[in-house]
C-alpha cells in the first residue's frame, strides 16, 4: 500500500492508499494485542473440557459400581435360596 502511496503523483489516491495502509496496520495491531485474550479463551475452554471429560468418566465409573453391587446383592439372595 505504502509503495502505491510513493509511486502515485495524484494526491487523492495517495491519501487513500495511506489510508489503507493505516487500517491494515491497526487490525494487525488488534490482532496481536488480542492474540493472548484468544489464547487464555482456549486454555480455559480445553480445561473446562477436560473437566467435563473426568466428572463424565466418574460418573460411568459409578454406575458400573452400583450395577456390579445390584448384581452382587442379587446373585446372594439367589444363592441363600430367597427371591
Amino acid at each position: 500500500m505504502l509503495e502505491i502511496a510513493e509511486e502515485v503523483s495524484d494526491p487523492r489516491i495517495k491519501l487513500d492508499a495511506i489510508r489503507v495502509a493505516n487500517e491494515c496496520y491497526k487490525i494487525i495491531m488488534d490482532l496481536c494485542s488480542n492474540a493472548s485474550v484468544v489464547e487464555q479463551a482456549l486454555k480455559f475452554v480445553q480445561q473446562k473440557t477436560e473437566q467435563l471429560d473426568k466428572i463424565q468418566t466418574i460418573k460411568m465409573l459409578d454406575e458400573r459400581i452400583e450395577a456390579s453391587e445390584e448384581e452382587r446383592v442379587e446373585e446372594e439372595t439367589t444363592a441363600n435360596g430367597v427371591f
